[in-house]
């Protein structure tokens, strides 16, 4: 299962008895794992550069694949059941184009839902990315 660190924070304040619904305010309790087999299918990492540099990106994973947002640059995906070192970005092959699409959607989503400033800068670069990708999908 797709574990955060946040995820530690709401299961120390579950497990002290505190309201689940103010306990998992970025994370979930690991409780629940144990609970059902409702968890979340992909976590989220985000990065907003260097001191001296722009290098602002942020990562979604599921279970089997790593996708990359760059804002400046090549986003990058990884199979990371075939390729666990992630030597080979698949952001550039068109039969892995509806999966970067599918991973843009889910991030896009996931930065609405946490009010992810990103969001709003570069609101316009997603939809252009996704483009690319759809063009990939034809040009195959």
């Amino acid at each position: 299962k797709l574990i955060q660190t946040c995820d530690l924070y709401s299961t120390i304040l579950d497990l002290a008895g505190l309201d689940r619904e103010c306990a998992e305010r970025d994370g979930m309790s690991i409780l629940r794992l144990f609970e059902s087999d409702s968890w979340r299918k992909f976590v989220v990492s985000e990065s907003s550069g260097l001191d001296f540099m722009s290098y602002t990106q942020r990562m979604i994973r599921d279970d089997r694949f790593k996708f990359v947002f760059h804002v400046g640059g090549v986003d990058e995906l990884y199979d990371l059941e075939n390729d666990p070192y992630e030597k080979v970005n698949l952001s550039c092959d068109p039969l892995y184009a509806p999966k970067c699409i599918d991973m843009l959607i889910e991030l896009r989503r996931w930065l609405i839902n946490h009010h992810d400033g990103l969001i709003v800068r570069y609101d316009n670069l997603y939809h252009a990315k996704i483009n690319h990708y759809q063009t990939l999908i034809h040009h195959d």
